[in-house]
């Protein structure tokens, strides 16, 4: 609809329809006419949630039903995931969390640390499936949308329900558990005020977008260490928005290519990249030019996230193999809260390197840096994998709960139990959920899985509250079954949970660090079971420009980088660590006078000479210029000198070397 700035239009829209007046009332024109983008005023006759949206924004719900922020899942063609189908944070299972969404949705946690019920941050009220009787998501999943989550300004969002706008309301950590009262149902509370309603108007904030992606569980910088905030980020001191990376189209989010953990990925043709912005030759000042020829095989976000924190560990059941030390006996009771705990590994001090990782895009589920994710062979990504580059990972190890007669070294094994069992007894359900490709397991995923013990997926409110992991396994496996066949999973007794869940695995626990690949170069079969090579988070936020790596930094003996762990030979090992310890011409190039201009690093309060001969074999140098640099005041990390022409066709062949002045 065309909205004129003209008096006579207005009065029109005025006199229409008694529907039009309604869209009048919504759409609040300015005094000139022009359509407002404040809300303020818009909503005569209350808020009402999204169906109030849809007066004017008719498409907005069915986009942000078709989108990765309401399905939390989407097929991602570089992902190592059993049988294929369409992944996300709705199934995967991570350590930081310990189980997936689909049994602890609802989960009322109390005072349990580092990590949260995973309905708190969806858009809607309950997991985001279909009506299994007709495919279509119902009037009710449509109402339930929470458009105010995202475009309520800063500020202006209540989580706890309490009506009153702080600091605690601006991470959903704390959003409010309700039970209606008739049902017995419980439901997240939303905040539908006319004060939130109205605050909407401008582009979605940082701080909006934080209520979610901020805690990463538990703290600003627990699950990747790299917050995105002023003091930690150049592109948030510069006020960037999310959006201005994470590109948006019909609510559908860019993601990038580049991501091991969140498995969903839609708008998989908009690349979220550094060179979107900074193009291949990002350094333009002449002195970190030569930082240019690093970036085919060199991440941008290697050099620019020089430091992490967080978690590390996060042990939820007692490790195969462990006697002593706090993975020995887990869970752990709490003697302030008396809720019972994992154990994790966790600092705040922010500075820890990063793990540094071949990567181009391809990832096991358990968050590995693959060469091919579609051959299930094990092999993590090299510097022989096409378009790999050095990136930086914050590695963590899962201590994750599964079924031990799964296991191939427990004496009472049996393949019932293995994950590859588990998935032909889902298969079902798995392929009309999406969860599968309609062909199910192909036969390299079923080697894999045969050799896997079954994942148990357990409550984590009752893992929390009794410390009875067995109980809670049972009650998970009981609730996805439920909800795999059409049955509401919420509304069965814990009894009656239980009594059916324990029919759907052995009964015995096993807890095992994940991953253990034996493809890592890390891999050391010596090692105790706690050291598994592990799970590898993206980090992208936490950009430095000041402090980032410089060359002695990964050109040094005892520097970040492990050339061996990265695929490289001995001899070229031995090479790259000790560059920083030689000069190294770095760039050549012709003057307009014939002459030559030749670059090379340099280190602070060193001086150098450029030397010339027409023979080596005469072993006679002598300067090609003057001294370049001082002994007490040189702080600069290059050099230029130029060659005169004459001095280069002194012989039919010259050589010419820099030699360093020790102070």
């Amino acid at each position: 609809m065309h909205h004129s700035s003209s008096s006579s239009s207005s009065s029109f829209l005025v006199r229409s329809s008694a529907a039009v007046l309604g869209l009048w009332l919504c759409l609040g024109l300015t005094a000139a006419g022009g359509v407002s983008r404040s809300h303020t005023g818009r909503f005569a006759e209350g808020y009402a949630g999204s169906s109030t949206c849809l007066r004017c924004h008719p498409n907005s719900v069915n986009e942000v039903m078709d989108s990765v922020h309401y399905t939390w899942r989407s097929p991602n063609p570089n992902l190592a995931f059993p049988g294929g189908g369409s992944h996300g944070m709705i199934d995967r299972f991570c350590a930081l969390v310990g189980s997936s969404a689909m049994v602890n949705y609802f989960a009322d946690l109390g005072d349990h640390k580092g990590s949260t019920a995973c309905g708190k941050c969806h858009i809607g009220n309950g997991l985001p499936f279909p009506d299994p009787a007709t495919g279509q998501f119902s009037q009710a999943q449509k109402d339930d949308v929470d458009c105010l989550i995202c475009h309520a300004s800063e500020g202006n969002y209540d989580m706890t329900g309490d009506a009153i706008y702080d600091a605690v309301d601006d991470e959903a950590t704390h959003r409010k558990l309700m039970t209606d009262s008739a049902s017995g149902r419980r439901r997240w509370f939303q905040d539908r005020s006319l004060r939130a309603a109205q605050s909407v108007g401008d582009p979605v904030s940082v701080a909006a977008c934080l209520r979610c992606h901020e805690h990463g569980q538990a703290a600003p910088d627990y699950k990747r260490g790299t917050p995105y905030k002023p003091d930690h980020d150049v592109h948030a001191k510069a006020g960037m928005l999310c959006t201005a990376c994470h590109q948006v189209s019909a609510h559908k989010m860019a993601r990038g290519s580049r991501v091991t953990d969140m498995h969903a990925w839609e708008r998989q043709d908009v690349e979220v990249d550094c060179s979107r912005c900074h193009g291949v030759a990002p350094h333009k000042n002449a002195e970190l030019a030569p930082y240019n020829d690093h970036t085919a095989r060199i991440a941008c976000e290697t050099c620019h996230i020089p430091w992490t924190s967080g978690a590390s560990r996060r042990i939820w059941y007692s490790t195969f193999g462990v006697t002593n030390g706090p993975e020995a006996s887990l869970p752990m009771e709490d003697p302030q809260s008396g809720v019972f705990e994992p154990y994790s590994a966790y600092s705040a001090d922010y500075n820890a390197r990063p793990a540094y990782r071949w990567f181009n895009g391809g990832v096991s589920m358990l968050a590995e840096p693959m060469h091919d994710p579609g051959a299930w062979d094990f092999r993590i990504a090299s510097n022989q994998t096409p378009g790999a580059k050095i990136y930086p990972f914050r590695p963590i190890i899962n201590g994750m709960v599964l079924d031990r007669r799964g296991f191939g070294y427990d004496p009472s094994f049996s393949p019932q139990f293995t994950m590859a069992a588990a998935l032909d007894q889902m298969s079902g359900p798995l392929k009309m959920m999406g969860f599968m490709r309609p062909e199910g397991l192909n036969d390299r995923e079923r080697a894999v899985m045969n050799q896997f013990p079954n994942l148990l997926s357990f409550d984590k409110e009752h893992y929390v509250r009794t410390g009875n992991v067995g109980e809670a396994a049972s009650i998970g496996l009981a609730r996805l079954a439920r909800m795999m066949s059409g049955q509401d999973p919420w509304t069965a007794s814990t009894e009656d949970l239980i009594q059916m869940g324990s029919k759907m695995w052995s009964g015995d626990l096993l807890g095992l660090d994940l991953p253990n690949n034996p493809m890592d170069p890390n891999y050391n079969p010596n090692n105790d079971p706690t050291q598994a090579t592990g799970s590898f988070i993206s980090l992208s936020h936490a950009i430095k420009r000041q402090g980032s790596l410089n060359c002695r930094d990964c050109h040094s003996s005892g520097g970040v980088l492990d050339y061996r762990a990265l695929g490289f030979d001995a001899t070229r090992t031995a090479r790259l660590q000790t560059m920083w310890d030689q000069v190294q011409v770095l760039k050549t190039a012709r003057t307009a006078q014939g002459g030559l201009r030749i670059r090379w690093s340099a280190k602070p309060a060193r001086a150098y000479q450029l030397l010339v001969s027409a023979t080596l074999a005469s072993g006679s140098w002598v300067p090609a210029g003057p001294q370049v640099g001082d002994t007490s005041t040189g702080t600069s990390w290059w050099y230029e000198a130029e060659v005169p022409s004459q001095i280069l066709t002194m012989g039919p062949q010259v050589f010419l070397k820099v030699q360093e002045i020790q102070p």
